[in-house]
């Protein structure tokens, strides 16, 4: 009897030592899943954890939300929505990095810069939440502002005045055009000549993003590449058929002025009847020659030939006034020796349409 006793004992002494094992491994289990969830809350409660939250939670729809003011900005005539929002995309969907800013920041308030494809883009801001466990509060996001004007582009050109210049399309009015009374280098010396005056304009464009390609259209409606502007394809202005003109007139012109300006024959008052007809009538170029007659009694020349005539430069100043420009060889015969010279002279010459008929106003010599 006494040894059945002893059994008994025994086997309840060893479900109580298991009946304590398992209530202290739970007592472990729980102790580890609270130390282990005090942990896991210290960790999502630290300003690094929120940030990189954040970060990892930029999806389209919170680039968008960032980029409207940005893209609301943007000159709508020049500036491809599309384009634009792709390329505000591609830096906020690229490399990001954050640094803490000590000075903004505080045990209630932590604010990070964001960095990206180079450069500051913004600020994000986050405050302790009032709400607590285990004793901490976790941060919450307050603000954030960014700054996307460094994506715009800006671009200008300078083109003669009556040019067409587009986008995508749109024609560019005036409210582009910076300045438009630059003037010409080459036309210089005829300005304030009284004669119409040719200017140059400048086109400028900014709050855009992506290309934004000049579309450039001459005064006849052709188009011009970037690469082709320059002051002289400006001045190239004149139609063949003006230039046919022009040439035409400089043909039959020329010879007679070389004989008022040598004296052939000694026929000074004939040699200018013969160009007056090609000659605006009172022009200071009229003028000149026919004040020239009585000086020209007492020189002469036994004869001039004009070799060759080379028209350099057409130019349509408008009011149907044109400015020519050309050279041409001259052989001279002496009427005191009877030996011959060569010379090859440059000028530029003023042209009038005058009821349908080419005449000239004014020649310069170069």
């Amino acid at each position: 009897m006494a040894k059945r006793k002893r059994r008994s004992s025994s086997a309840r002494f060893a479900m109580g030592m298991l009946l304590y094992a398992a209530v202290f491994m739970l007592l472990i289990v729980i102790g580890m899943r609270v130390l282990w969830d005090v942990a896991a809350e210290y960790e999502v409660t630290r300003d690094k954890y929120a940030i990189e939250e954040y970060l990892s939670s930029m999806d389209e729809d919170h680039i968008d939300a960032l980029a409207e003011s940005f893209m609301n900005s943007l000159d709508t005539a020049i500036q491809n929505p599309e384009e634009s929002r792709s390329a505000v995309a591609r830096v906020m969907q690229g490399e990001l990095r954050y640094v803490r800013q000590p000075g903004e920041s505080s045990t209630e308030r932590a604010v990070f810069k964001i960095y990206g494809s180079g450069r500051e883009l913004g600020k994000v801001v986050f405050t302790k939440a009032e709400e607590k466990r285990f004793g901490m509060s976790r941060w919450q996001f307050a603000e954030e502002s960014y700054d996307f004007s460094w994506l715009c582009g800006s671009d200008s050109i300078t083109v003669p005045v009556d040019w067409r210049v587009s986008i995508g399309g749109n024609e560019l009015d005036d409210s582009y055009v910076t300045e438009n009374t630059i003037p010409y280098e080459y036309l210089k010396d005829f300005y304030g000549k009284g004669l119409p005056e040719l200017y140059q304009k400048t086109v400028e464009i900014d709050n855009y993003v992506g290309s934004a390609p000049f579309e450039i259209v001459d005064s006849f409606g052709r188009p011009v590449s970037r690469e082709e502007l320059s002051e002289e394809r400006f001045l190239d202005n004149c139609t063949d058929a003006e230039k046919a003109a022009d040439e035409a007139f400089i043909q039959a012109f020329l010879p007679y002025y070389v004989e008022c300006l040598a004296n052939t024959r000694r026929d000074a008052t004939g040699n200018y009847n013969n160009i007056s007809r090609y000659l605006v009538s009172g022009s200071d170029l009229d003028v000149r020659l026919r004040g020239a007659i009585a000086g020209q009694y007492w020189a002469h020349s036994q004869g001039e030939q004009i070799l060759s005539i080379t028209l350099d430069r057409h130019v349509h100043l408008g009011d149907d006034i044109f400015l020519v420009e050309f050279s041409y060889e001259l052989e001279s015969k002496s009427g005191n020796t009877g030996g011959t010279t060569k010379s090859d002279n440059h000028a530029q010459i003023i042209l009038r349409l005058t009821d349908g008929t080419l005449r000239a106003q004014a020649i310069y010599s170069l």
